[in-house]
């Protein structure tokens, strides 16, 4: 600490200790007593809160780190699968449509021989086939049924 000699005052460095001592000043020589430092007060701070915004920005930063390397491990992992097929076995291949001879041989395979069966359209899938048959086969019972009705009215009442 800086302290000036009170006959010629030079600025003296001192140190805590020589504080309330007499001492002799190096330049004049002459003797001094220091002043006594006062008493020194500690001061404690409060813990000081955490702000939201340096929350909020520290939560971005992870949520960028998180995205970042999670778009660098699906990259690599596209271009592993790309180059090294054999490692993902376990894949499975795309399903490929079916043909329309695939789609009427099985069709073929559920109906009873008898039953003829046309393909509209080349492009009819199994299930469009097997929507029409049934909506044919209803047709034919109702117009089945309905010639028996017409045959019963025609026919005389016994009596």
């Amino acid at each position: 600490m800086i302290y000036p000699c009170p006959h010629c005052k030079v600025t003296l460095e001192l140190q805590s200790v020589h504080f309330g001592k007499e001492i002799a000043c190096p330049e004049c020589g002459e003797r001094f007593t220091t002043e006594e430092l006062p008493p020194v007060t500690v001061v404690r701070r409060e813990k000081k809160e955490i702000e939201f915004f340096h929350v909020f920005k520290t939560v971005v930063y992870i949520f960028i780190s998180v995205l970042v390397i999670g778009a660098v491990c699906w990259g690599g992992y596209c271009l592993v699968k790309r180059h090294y097929p054999t490692l993902f076995k376990d894949d499975k291949p795309e399903p490929v449509p079916p043909t329309v001879d695939e789609v009427i041989s099985a069709f073929n395979q559920k109906i009873p021989e008898k039953t003829v069966i046309y393909v509209k359209e080349p492009a009819e899938t199994l299930p469009e086939v097997q929507k029409r048959v049934y909506e044919d086969d209803v047709e034919k019972k109702n117009r089945e049924a309905e010639q028996k009705f017409l045959k019963d009215l025609d026919k005389p009442e016994k009596k």
